[in-house]
């Protein structure tokens, strides 16, 4: 007996009646057409139709090429290209293989791509989510050692749960519901933090000036050096030698007495640790205990990236490759956090940084740096001004997190 094709989540039918159960079904049976392109790239790529690489594949829909590339109408019936209709599923079937993408607008693309055209009894936009979900399975069927790929036959008996064709649209009209606020809420991101950009250019170059209580001017800003205002400035080395560090620390890849804080962990949308140490390791790194807040700078690799340390219920330490800094007390804190992270301050910060071999940053590279900067009670107004966009840009950010986590549940509950 066959097993029963029933997600945890369904839709009603219109008289409030069960959906049929559905039906695994291979693609050539969903799909009315496969296009599989020319091999051959364009002799022309200065064109109006759209030239697309698996670099342009960037969410649900694909309305045209990132790199502008084009071919033109004469280029196409010359060498006989095939052109994607809309609403073609654009898969690959090589590079980051299961990628896919709705078309929007007619567009051409090399070998590494396979067109499906939906037949009337199949939702395209349902095809999206069940494909995307079925990514993995799809990759596993593929050949090859150093790069994989799906042949067209492969494809067209590749298996798909699916529902009846009303199923489909509302479970579609769903989840588009849903993209579409997470579309916005991004956009709103974007744009939050564009505007915070503009602002910041003007505030630094004084072309927005903050007035006192009275209305008054505030008196103007000094130039000062970075050194002079750094009250402490310290890393990892400060707790001992390398042969002491190695004898006396050790890295775990899973969760352990103490967290060590890396730059590349903080750059996620969620700050989510993959390097610890033990008890005995977090004692002998006390110099560098972190407890939440501190102002950290990246001084190797992607140099010039400044945090703050997040508040989390577990014993922090810093890691290699960054300088915890702390300023003394003529300056708010906040308000040279802003300078920091500041693109004109890192420009200045690269600057020092010799252009060829190792890139790294040194503490004097970093003291060396000028600055311009206001009076104590002007930084404060600043800094409570941009704390003001901050929280709300990650406001933005937390709604976009517990929507895409809303989305992932549904898809769990409402696919086989």
């Amino acid at each position: 007996m066959s097993e029963l094709l029933r997600p945890i989540l369904r839709f009603k039918q219109e008289d409030g009646s069960d959906f049929p159960d559905w039906e695994n079904n291979k693609l050539k049976n969903l799909f009315e057409q496969f296009i599989v392109p020319m091999r051959d790239k364009p002799k022309d790529l200065s064109g109006p139709i759209p030239w697309c690489r698996i670099e342009d594949f960037n969410g649900r829909y694909l309305n045209g090429s990132i790199s502008g590339q084009g071919v033109s109408e004469l280029t196409v019936m010359e060498m006989n290209l095939k052109v994607y209709p809309i609403n073609t599923l654009l898969v690959s079937c090589s590079a980051n293989l299961g990628i896919c993408s709705i078309v929007k607008t007619k567009l051409i693309t090399n070998q590494t791509f396979i067109g499906l055209v939906s037949n009337q009894n199949n939702d395209v936009e349902f095809l999206y989510y069940v494909m995307t979900l079925n990514a993995i399975r799809l990759n596993n069927k593929a050949s090859g050692t150093t790069i994989k790929y799906l042949s067209r036959k492969e494809f067209e008996n590749f298996n798909l749960p699916v529902p009846s064709i009303n199923e489909q649209n509302k479970i579609a009209s769903f989840l588009s519901s849903v993209d579409k606020k997470i579309e916005l809420l991004t956009k709103k991101h974007e744009l939050l933090e564009k505007f915070k950009k503009g602002l910041m250019q003007k505030i630094f170059s004084q072309e927005i000036r903050f007035k006192q209580d009275d209305g008054s001017y505030f008196p103007d800003w000094e130039k000062t050096a970075m050194g002079e205002i750094i009250n402490k400035l310290t890393d990892y080395t400060a707790n001992g030698s390398f042969a002491s560090l190695r004898e006396n620390v050790t890295y775990y890849s899973q969760t352990n007495y103490a967290v060590l804080v890396r730059t590349t962990d903080l750059r996620k949308a969620k700050f989510q640790p993959e390097r610890f140490t033990d008890e005995r390791g977090y004692d002998f790194l006390k110099k560098t205990s972190l407890f939440g807040g501190e102002i950290i700078l990246s001084n190797v690799g992607s140099i010039g990236e400044v945090f703050r340390v997040p508040l989390i219920d577990k014993p922090m330490t810093l890691a290699p490759n960054t300088y915890l800094i702390n300023f003394n007390d003529d300056n708010n804190e906040e308000f040279i956090y802003q300078i920091l992270k500041s693109q004109n301050f890192k420009n200045k910060l690269l600057s020092t940084v010799a252009s060829s071999g190792f890139r790294a940053i040194n503490k004097s590279n970093l003291r060396s740096v000028k600055i311009k900067k206001p009076f104590k009670k002007e930084q404060q107004k600043i800094a409570s001004f941009l704390s003001s966009i901050d929280k709300k840009i990650d406001l933005a950010k937390q709604q976009i997190e517990k929507t895409q986590t809303f989305k992932k549940g549904l898809l769990q509950q409402m696919f086989v």
